[in-house]
């Protein structure tokens, strides 16, 4: 039975501008950002390394990538990586095959690209990866220059 909407991270609603201070958690986990973008594991494939870096770079710049985050991130990607070998597998050998008693049934790399599939997109969600959860995390706000503060302080820029 489900219990509801999964809590909403302190940090999401504090980019969302939707944090108050009586509803903050005191002792909620923070974890430590990571100050350099972390290599690829190398038991990732081609495809899923492609992606790691891709993606780490983005979360990275958005401050939304943590340590306790990597075990997550390279289940996503290898998780991608499966799917796209499967994607290969069935261009190369069809959707179909014949079993030994002649009869056509689907090639096992539908189900196996599916699933994977399947899985990134829910690993995919609590990064902020689909499309549907992106239009929950706003973009940070850039300040805006005030042209008025350099009159004001005198100084050019």
């Amino acid at each position: 039975m489900n219990e509801g909407r999964p809590p909403v991270p302190t940090e999401l609603k504090v980019i969302r501008g939707t944090d108050q201070p009586s509803r903050v958690k005191k002792d909620q986990m923070q974890p430590q950002r990571l100050e350099s973008l972390p290599m690829a594991p190398e038991w990732l494939n081609e495809y899923a390394k492609d992606e790691w870096y891709a993606v780490a770079e983005q979360l990275h710049r958005l401050k939304m990538l943590a340590s306790v985050d990597m075990g997550l991130l390279a289940a996503y990607c290898q998780q991608l990586g499966v799917f796209q070998k499967a994607q290969r597998e069935l261009e190369a050998n069809g959707y179909t095959m014949e079993t030994h008693n002649g009869f056509e049934v689907p090639s096992p790399w539908v189900a196996i690209g599916n699933k994977a599939l399947d899985q990134a997109a829910k690993i995919g969600v609590q990064f902020g990866l689909t499309p549907a959860s992106r239009t929950r995390i706003p973009q940070p706000k850039q300040k805006e220059a005030n042209p008025f503060k350099a009159l004001k302080t005198g100084t050019n820029g």
